[in-house]
């Protein structure tokens, strides 16, 4: 089957592309040839080529802000070509749907200006493509949903998938004592990591015996593709925060380490942390029912997870797997920080769920859920 990939891919420094390229990879194992549009190619030559190397498939990878093959899969739907899609930010396909190129040239708070000044008009392009196009997958039941409401998508187009995990070995939890804990993805503004900051210091200045019982570690890409072009040292200004909270001792940060080195560093800590914030531009535009691909690597390497109430993220930790906060609010951060120091069993209960659900999740299994996708679709029947 040559299907026609419409995703950023590695190393572009994107979730995203790391997810495209996972799939790209195990679906290779299952006979898919994968056909890449040139890259420098007018879109009219790119129709051309890919209908000239007989695909009978397009797949997408659309997330906040990927705009830039929404042209092309438009075109290839008005030749024929059936197309699927993850779909990585529901309730919307990519949030913008015009001018990337020129749009990424104006100062960022005129980049907002325009998105938001678009908005009906990106909505009403998107809600066309997902109403023509063979099946829509979201990663989260609650994306499947809020596609069906925003963009008046049949229920029968849209199959939930989960975010594979790779398949790794089993390992024991650490010692106890201290509570090892690790917050882990591209690092940028947004992510609510001055949130996780002001809930270690607010947890030790409430039980100040925990000193020492708790150990904090910040670690990702520091060169994410959102900060592309700008001229912003995130790193340096976290570590100036930790110093200026007095959390030298209980927070460390690791940056741009080798992927093969992170099922170790996830497996030498207790549970992960994530504490997004909704986007504010996204809000004002609709609500944002994304997952994570840093909490699927909890759960391949069999540790529980706490996570805010942001996009979908509650949704991912019902599986006993974790718990969710309120966003933005320390205060009740901190106090789960506290209560799984006083409780570590907890912490052995929510790993013991995660390894339990990542052997639904491994990649090849992934794999095969979307090639049954794409052989329906290919014959005409998007279900």
């Amino acid at each position: 089957m040559k299907v026609a990939l419409l995703a950023p891919l590695p190393p572009e420094p994107s979730g995203i592309a790391n997810y495209a390229g996972y799939l790209r990879e195990h679906l290779a194992q299952r006979g898919v040839e994968w056909i890449l549009p040139p890259a420098d190619a007018s879109r009219a030559d790119q129709l051309a080529y890919l209908r000239k190397q007989g695909v009978v498939l397009a797949h997408a990878e659309f997330g906040a802000g990927l705009t830039r093959h929404f042209p092309l899969a438009r075109q290839l739907i008005a030749a024929g070509v059936p197309l699927t899609a993850t779909i990585h930010d529901p309730q919307r396909l990519v949030w913008r749907t015009f001018g990337d190129t020129w749009l990424e040239r104006l100062p960022p708070l005129a980049q907002k200006a325009v998105t938001l000044l678009g908005h009906p008009y990106s909505l009403q392009q998107e809600r066309a493509l997902a109403r023509s196009m063979a099946c829509l997958i979201p990663l989260t039941s609650a994306g499947g949903d809020s596609l069906q409401r925003a963009l008046g998508v049949d229920p029968q187009r849209i199959c939930v998938i989960p975010h594979g995990v790779a398949n790794i070995a089993p390992s024991p939890l650490p010692p106890a004592d201290p509570l090892r804990v690790l917050m882990f993805g591209f690092l940028y503004p947004g992510k609510g990591i001055e949130d996780l900051l002001a809930a270690v210091r607010l947890a030790l200045d409430t039980a100040p015996a925990l000193s020492g019982r708790m150990t904090f570690t910040i670690a990702g890409g520091s060169k994410p593709l959102m900060l592309a072009g700008q001229s912003v040292d995130y790193v340096a200004q976290l570590r100036t925060s930790i110093a200026r909270l007095q959390l030298q001792e209980h927070v460390s940060v690791r940056t741009d380490f080798p992927e093969s080195t992170l099922p170790a560093l996830v497996q030498s800590h207790h549970l992960m942390v994530l504490p997004y914030r909704d986007s504010q531009k996204i809000r004002l535009m609709g609500r944002l029912y994304a997952t994570s691909g840093a909490l699927a690597w909890a759960i391949a390497c069999g540790r529980g997870a706490l996570v805010s109430d942001a996009r979908a993220m509650p949704s991912e930790v019902a599986f006993g797997n974790g718990a969710a906060f309120v966003q933005q609010d320390p205060g009740a951060l901190a106090a789960w920080l506290i209560r799984l120091v006083e409780q570590p069993q907890q912490v052995t209960d929510w790993a013991n769920a995660a390894a339990t659900l990542a052997k639904s999740r491994t990649w090849p299994e992934i794999a095969r859920c979307y090639h049954e996708v794409f052989e329906r679709a290919a014959l005409g029947n998007g279900q």
